[in-house]
């Protein structure tokens, strides 16, 4: 005995199916709305770190960051150097970002750059971030001209270069910990 198998469903009969769907969807959702409407609100709210503006990238485009809302301080979180038509191999942070003075360097902030081979960091640094200059095969230097309050134990991850930090500041011992080459910040030249 053979099966044969018929068609049930016709162009017509897919159609109408999804017409029903659709209408009872808008049906559904009409109910929601009305009866939890709270549910329904539109917060302006982004996925960034508490405390944090939106993303705001400076004139020239070198660098992306956010605003902490509470003291108007800048934290950078990407530095857009391998992006740019002259790439440098040595960046010195400044330390105010259109006017926001820059106290966080974010997680991963100068890293796949292979153009840089040293990175300057000002002494207004209050914390810096996991992974600064990680997959930056060439970077041999960073310079750490303050003590910030907080270094991740993870900065110097993927670092083969010298740190050059205060001596048994948060930087130093960090570095030192993760035997990274770490050397006095008067010894740099």
């Amino acid at each position: 005995m053979k099966l044969e198998y018929k068609n049930i469903f016709s162009l017509p009969t897919a159609f109408f199916c999804v017409i029903i769907l659709c209408i009872g969807n808008l049906g559904i959702n009409h109910y929601l709305k009305q009866f939890f409407s709270e549910k329904f609100e539109v917060k302006a709210e982004f996925s960034g770190p508490k405390g944090y503006s939106n993303i705001f990238e400076t004139e020239d485009g070198l660098y992306t960051y956010r605003v902490n809302i509470e003291d108007s301080s800048a934290m950078i979180i990407k530095c857009n150097n391998a992006m740019m038509k002259s790439p440098k191999s040595k960046i010195k942070v400044p330390d105010r970002i259109d006017g926001h003075k820059v106290t966080v360097i974010g997680e991963v902030a100068f890293s796949f750059d292979e153009f840089l081979v040293e990175l300057e960091l000002p002494d207004c640094i209050e914390k810096i971030e996991r992974g600064i200059v990680d997959n930056s095969p060439k970077m041999k230097k960073i310079i750490i001209k303050g003590n910030p309050k907080e270094v991740s134990e993870y900065t110097f991850i993927d670092f083969n270069g010298t740190v050059y930090a205060i001596k048994q500041g948060t930087a130093w011992k960090m570095a030192s910990e993760h035997e990274i080459r770490v050397k006095e910040i008067k010894e740099h030249p």
